[in-house]
């Protein structure tokens, strides 16, 4: 990221949606061991083994920003499989598809990161309010384009709303207007479908002009 926008719009993004996300899941789940242990619940062991789960998840963000460098290509692929796992685990009671591309390609540092952010933040909002049971992520390179759906069969929201608290500095919104803010800093787009019990649908598109690929399992 070359400009002040994106690098200040890169570490919001980092503690609002990770780090922050992550510590008040943790608290959370702090709680639920501790009501667990006082009642001598039969599955207080398991609900120990998920705050650690979410500790470790908190642990690899905070030395993944630490460790960041300016490389300037990242894969898109690896990185999504890796924010699916994650939300498969903290989320049992979901069913995610995942459609990801089977072949690591490579994109310039901004477009990977507009991806992973709108993914991360998609998810995010889908755990926080969709109240959704199945989730549908596609990721693939098409026509030189980076394409990225996430669909879900939750709540939905009025998508009129949502575009009068789009000039808001802080809104019940901020999650997608983080994402667009993503999206046209790379080039792209993203579009957003929903409606009020019949789920939400979001599209990212950026243009790709030299993707590169590496084999998914270098020997």
């Amino acid at each position: 990221m070359g400009t002040v926008r994106e690098e200040r719009a890169f570490w919001v993004h980092q503690i609002h949606s990770t780090l922050l996300n992550s510590i008040a899941a943790a608290i959370l789940q702090s709680r639920v061991c501790e009501q667990a242990a006082r009642v001598g619940a039969p599955d207080c062991a398991d609900e120990i083994q998920r705050l650690q789960g979410i500790l470790a998840g908190l642990e690899t963000a905070a030395r993944a920003l630490a460790a960041r460098t300016v490389e300037r290509l990242s894969s898109v692929p690896a990185e999504a499989r890796r924010l699916i796992q994650e939300f498969r685990a903290t989320h049992p009671g979901v069913e995610l598809k995942a459609h990801v591309s089977e072949y690591d390609f490579k994109v310039p540092r901004h477009i990977a990161d507009a991806t992973r952010v709108v993914l991360q933040e998609a998810l995010a909002n889908i755990a926080r309010h969709a109240g959704a049971r199945c989730i549908d992520v596609c990721l693939a390179i098409e026509d030189g384009s980076v394409l990225l759906r996430v669909r879900d069969d939750g709540c939905g929201f009025d998508t009129s709303r949502h575009l009068a608290d789009r000039h808001r500095e802080f809104g019940t919104n901020w999650g997608l207007r983080l994402m667009r803010e993503y999206a046209e800093m790379a080039g792209g787009r993203l579009e957003v479908s929903s409606a009020t019990a019949r789920g939400t649908q979001v599209t990212l598109f950026i243009p790709v002009r030299e993707p590169t690929s590496v084999p998914k399992n270098p020997s």
